[in-house]
C-alpha cells in the first residue's frame, strides 16, 4: 500500500546517496527546489511523469521510491560475488536463488601488477555501484582475486573490504577458487588460469597445490602476457634485421602504430595489461598460417601442457582440467595443443569465474540451497 511519508523518506535517502542538494535535483527536473522540499516533507506528491523522471535521475525503480515490492525477489538476501584478475574484474550483485540483479566489470585487481592501493580501489569502487542497487542492503561478498595466493595480500584486501563494509560478511580468496566453484561436482581436478597471467592448481579432494603463478616477470610462458610479449620480441628481431616481415609482425605494426623498436616508450610506459593486449594478434595471424605465430603458440601451450602433466603426477587430481581466462577464448587451440594426443580433459565452464565466486559466497553465508534453481535463474538472468 503506498503511503506519501514513506516516498517523502525514499526521495530524501536517494538524493543524498546520489549526494546531490535539493537545489541540484531540481535544477536536472527543471523544478524549483521548494517543489522538492514538498516532496521530501510529504506535503505534496509528484505526478506521473515528475515521479519517472525523479526515479530515472536518483537511480531506482519507481518502486523503490513508492516503498511498495514489485516481486516476490525484493525479500530474498543480496550477495556479491567478485572475480579479480589483471586486466578485469567482474562484480555480480545476485539474490539468494539465483537471480543476477546487476553485472559490471572494471579493470584489473589483482595487486601484484596494479599495486594494492589501486586494487582496492577498483574493488571498492566496484562494490559501492552495487551497494546502491541493493539499497544497502547486502548479505554476504566473495572476492576471488588474483595475487591474493600470497597470503599478505589476500590479509590487507580483505581487512580494507572489513573496514569499509564492517556490516556485510566478507570472504576471500584466490581467483582459482572461483574456478573450481564455477564447475559443479566436478571432485578431484586440476585448473588453470590463462589469462594476463597463468597458474595451474591441483586439487586432491581435501587441498589446493599450486605450481606457477608468481606473475608476469617471472612464469615465463603460459600467459596472455606471455604470447604478446613474444609477438612484440619477435617485432624487435625484424627491426634489428633478424626476422622477415610476416603477417604476425604486419598486424603487431598496424596495432602499434609504426615500428616496435620506434614505440618502446610506449610499452613500458603502459606496462603488462598493454603487451598482453597483443596476444590475440598470434591468433590471428596462426589462422592465417604464419610460422611465427605458430612457434610462439606451440611454445607457450607447450608450457602449459607441462604445468598441467606436472601437478597430474605429482598429485592425486585426475585428468580433468577447468580452463579459464582470456586464452580459452580460442578452444580450438586448447583441443589441438592440449588434448589431443593425451588423455587430458579440458573442460570449459558454462558460466564465467565470476558464477564461481557467487556460488562460494552462497555456500559461505549458508544460502546456497536449491541449486539447479540457482543455475537456472543465473543462467536466465545473467545476461539481461
Amino acid at each position: 500500500m503506498f503511503e506519501i511519508s514513506i516516498m517523502a523518506e525514499n526521495i530524501k535517502k536517494y538524493r543524498k546517496i546520489r549526494r546531490l542538494t535539493q537545489t541540484d535535483l531540481a535544477n536536472k527536473m527543471f523544478l524549483t527546489p521548494q517543489t522538492v522540499s514538498k516532496w521530501e516533507n510529504g506535503v505534496t506528491a509528484p505526478d506521473l511523469s515528475n515521479l519517472c523522471n525523479l526515479a530515472q535521475i536518483l537511480g531506482v525503480s519507481v518502486n523503490k521510491l513508492l516503498g511498495v515490492s514489485g516481486n516476490a525477489d525484493d525479500n530474498l538476501k543480496n550477495m556479491i560475488g567478485i572475480d579479480g584478475g589483471g586486466t578485469k574484474t567482474e562484480f555480480v550483485l545476485f539474490k539468494e536463488n539465483g537471480v543476477v540483479v546487476r553485472r559490471i566489470s572494471l579493470g584489473g585487481s589483482n595487486p601484484n601488477a596494479l599495486g594494492m592501493e589501486n586494487a582496492c580501489e577498483v574493488l571498492k569502487s566496484g562494490i559501492d555501484r552495487l551497494l546502491f542497487e541493493a539499497d544497502g542492503n547486502i548479505e554476504g561478498i566473495f572476492a576471488g582475486i588474483a595475487g591474493t595466493s600470497i597470503l599478505s595480500n589476500r590479509e590487507k584486501i580483505l581487512l580494507f573490504l572489513k573496514k569499509q563494509y564492517s556490516r556485510t560478511k566478507i570472504f576471500g580468496g584466490s581467483d582459482i577458487q572461483n574456478v573450481f566453484s564455477s564447475v559443479r561436482g566436478i571432485g578431484k581436478c586440476s585448473a588453470i588460469i590463462c589469462g594476463t597471467g597463468f597458474v595451474v592448481y591441483a586439487n586432491d579432494g581435501n587441498t589446493l597445490h599450486r605450481a606457477g603463478g608468481y606473475g608476469y616477470l617471472l612464469d615465463g610462458a603460459g600467459s596472455g602476457y606471455d604470447i604478446g610479449h613474444d609477438v612484440l620480441q619477435a617485432c624487435l628481431r625484424k627491426d634489428d634485421g633478424i626476422e622477415e616481415i610476416s603477417p604476425l609482425i604486419e598486424l603487431a605494426e598496424k596495432k602499434i602504430g609504426g615500428r616496435v623498436i620506434d614505440k618502446l616508450d610506449l610499452v613500458y610506459s603502459k606496462g603488462s595489461n598493454y603487451i598482453a593486449s597483443f596476444a590475440p594478434i598470434a591468433f590471428e595471424a596462426l589462422s592465417m598460417g604464419d610460422d611465427l605465430a605458430q612457434k610462439i603458440i606451440c611454445d607457450n601451450f607447450s608450457h602449459i601442457l607441462s604445468m598441467i602433466h606436472h601437478v597430474q603426477s605429482k598429485y592425486d587430481c585426475g585428468n580433468k582440467v577447468i580452463a579459464a581466462g582470456g586464452l580459452t577464448a580460442y578452444p580450438e587451440i586448447f583441443k589441438k595443443y592440449i588434448s589431443d594426443g593425451s588423455d587430458i580433459e579440458i573442460i570449459f565452464p558454462k558460466f564465467p569465474p565470476v558464477y564461481g565466486a557467487c556460488i562460494k559466497c552462497a555456500e559461505l553465508c549458508g544460502l546456497n540451497k536449491n541449486i539447479d534453481e540457482f543455475d537456472k535463474n543465473f543462467e536466465n538472468t545473467m545476461l539481461e
